[in-house]
């Protein structure tokens, strides 16, 4: 005979599968969809400095827009459904600025892909950009991403502010082992100059996955 409080377990876990599967699903989607949207402009980009667009470059970009669509597709496809059960205020109100900061991210990332001559790779390159889009991006970032990350700060409940906590000491120890390990590395020889975005993607991501795990497994 199962047990009220193994019921309670069961459905806790289905809902933070639910609850992770939406937070993979729209990282993921969030991600391609800036890539592809980069792709698209950096190419078209490209076309219009030679002067008119050929069949070929129609052709790829109708593939860039059906990857578009299909990247869309598929997350409204597997999103996962409501499972039903009551969910606090606060609970809804944290998810709701989590998704207001990824969509602030996807229109941040698509901005700055399009507003570069780079194109797509202007996420990834440390070349010169100009003062319109650093002005902007850094507003976005040192402004708004402080004031949602504080909001949802204030939101959520002792456990998420705990299992945050957590993910960020052991992230900043990655960080502060790991940086200065490259650094001597790189000084030896053995590896190449350390670059400070990949180091910050780095424990970023350690961040993100420590969170997911602590918080829905």
């Amino acid at each position: 005979m199962t047990k009220p409080d193994q019921i309670d377990a069961s459905d806790a876990k289905s809902a933070g599968n639910g609850l992770l599967r939406r937070a993979l699903i729209g990282t993921l989607a969030g991600f391609a969809l800036i890539f592809l949207a980069g792709v698209f402009a950096g190419y078209l980009s490209v076309v219009s400095e030679h002067g008119s667009l050929r069949i070929v470059d129609i052709v790829i970009l109708g593939c860039v827009v059906g990857l578009i669509a299909l990247v869309i597709y598929g997350g409204w496809r597997f999103w996962p459904s409501a499972s039903g059960e009551p969910v606090a205020e606060s609970t809804r109100k944290g998810v709701r600025i989590l998704y207001a900061m990824c969509g602030l991210g996807a229109i941040m990332g698509f901005a700055f892909a399009i507003a570069d001559d780079h194109g797509s790779m202007a996420l990834f390159s440390n070349g010169p950009i100009g003062n319109v889009t650093a002005i902007v991006a850094i507003l976005g970032w040192a402004v708004l991403v402080p004031a949602l990350t504080w909001m949802w700060w204030r939101t959520v409940d002792e456990h998420e502010t705990a299992v945050y906590a957590e993910s960020g000491l052991i992230s900043a120890h990655v960080y502060l082992i790991g940086a200065p390990t490259w650094w001597l590395a790189t000084r030896a020889g053995w590896l190449p100059a350390q670059d400070p975005m990949i180091v910050w993607l780095v424990v970023a991501t350690v961040w993100t996955v420590i969170w997911l795990y602590r918080r829905y497994f």
